[in-house]
């Protein structure tokens, strides 16, 4: 699969070699190590080496794949071993854009004239909806709503 594989390979390994071959990279295969960061599982009798746990990557990834290794003496029962893969990551910060926020300029309400301005286009626009709406005007005071 890649040049620094271990061993043959039986029917899982030519499944995994389809995958590899549909844009698919085996990343443990790509780096010259030792045999025994190369090994990754052995038979009950310590005889049989086998490699079992790989790590894909899609071949567009292959320049930002640094290493992988294994580390075998993991702390848990299995014939599997830890697998590690270092990669260099290149993350874009993105920017949120964020609605303007409109704040009301109170400030010009203490002028007598813009605040008469702003009463009577208030008032314009409150009965406008009145008469607009379903809702029963009556009741309603405009002069007490609060401006």
């Amino acid at each position: 699969m890649g040049k620094f594989g271990h061993g043959t390979r039986n029917r899982r390994g030519e499944c995994l070699l389809e995958c590899y071959l549909k844009n698919e990279l085996v990343a443990n295969t790509l780096f010259k190590h030792r045999e025994r960061r190369k090994v990754m599982g052995r038979s009950p009798d310590r005889t049989t080496k086998n490699c079992m746990d790989y790590v894909l990557v899609p071949k567009r990834w292959k320049t930002s794949t640094l290493d992988t290794v294994t580390f075998a003496g993991g702390d848990f029962d299995s014939d599997h071993t830890l697998v590690m893969a270092y990669f260099r990551l290149r993350l874009k910060s993105t920017t949120k854009l964020q609605k303007k926020v409109s704040r009301l300029r109170t400030k010009l309400l203490i002028d007598e004239s813009t605040r008469n301005r702003y009463r009577m286009n208030l008032d314009l626009a409150l009965k406008t909806l009145l008469e607009n709406s379903s809702m029963n005007p009556e009741g309603i005071d405009l002069d007490a709503l609060p401006m």
